[in-house]
């Protein structure tokens, strides 16, 4: 009997180390991208603790459009992306801190730009300006040596957060045309995170004002007394 239940406590720790505490879940505070029509993709994202970016070649076949066609049906195939399914092995990197510690690390997963729909502009040379936001997960592994061909690829990689995209911003398509056959080019797209405003020091100030003013008044009564 005292070894199933050895056994059974044995099995027990396994199992919980299985399902240790799970990774500490990181926001990203700022994104920006750029997808280059006849060049590269590159990008910066992070938050407080860490930093990430990523440069790739990325060389797509002309992207022609319509005037006055959706833009989600012209643009079904372009890939506003951030990830590894993009250019030729395009593996996030950066860093990231957690408890004073600071690693190098690889990020794993993939981010995306949705935006509303809209009507390519009849106008020459149009350049359109809509509200968007950066999507997307990744995990972040500590590294020793950097991957060649997918992220986190080594066995002594270790995973250590989890970080979560969800960054608002504007994404700019510029076109270029119209052409002889009244179509337009897609040129340089841009993702850039609208920034976050930091926290009003106003209450503080205020409380600030307040004790001071507080410490005068009884300063100004006590002097009174005597």
């Amino acid at each position: 009997m005292s070894g199933h239940r050895f056994l059974l406590g044995c099995l027990f720790v396994a199992s919980c180390s299985l399902f240790a505490d799970p990774l500490p879940v990181l926001d990203a505070t700022f994104a920006n991208a750029s997808w280059g029509m006849s060049g590269q993709i590159s990008f910066t994202l992070g938050g407080p603790a860490f930093d990430m970016g990523g440069t790739a070649l990325w060389v797509p076949p002309p992207i022609f459009v319509t005037p006055g066609e959706s833009a989600h049906s012209a643009l079904a195939g372009v890939p506003f992306f951030l990830g590894e399914v993009i250019g030729h092995h395009l593996i996030p990197s950066g860093t990231l801190t957690l408890d004073g510690v600071t690693y190098g690390v690889e990020y794993d997963g993939i981010a995306g730009v949705m935006y509303p729909d809209f009507t390519i502009p009849t106008t020459p040379f149009p350049t359109v300006v809509v509200p968007a936001t950066m999507v997307g997960t990744y995990t972040a592994c500590a590294i020793l040596v950097p991957s060649q061909s997918n992220a986190c690829e080594h066995p002594g990689d270790q995973d250590i957060a989890t970080i979560n995209v969800n960054v608002p911003g504007e994404l700019t398509l510029p076109f270029g045309g119209p052409f002889s056959n009244g179509q337009y080019i897609l040129d340089v797209v841009t993702f850039v995170s609208t920034p976050v405003p930091e926290p009003s020091s106003m209450p503080y100030a205020l409380l600030t004002l307040g004790l001071a003013a507080s410490a005068i008044v009884s300063r100004r009564r006590s002097s009174g007394k005597r």
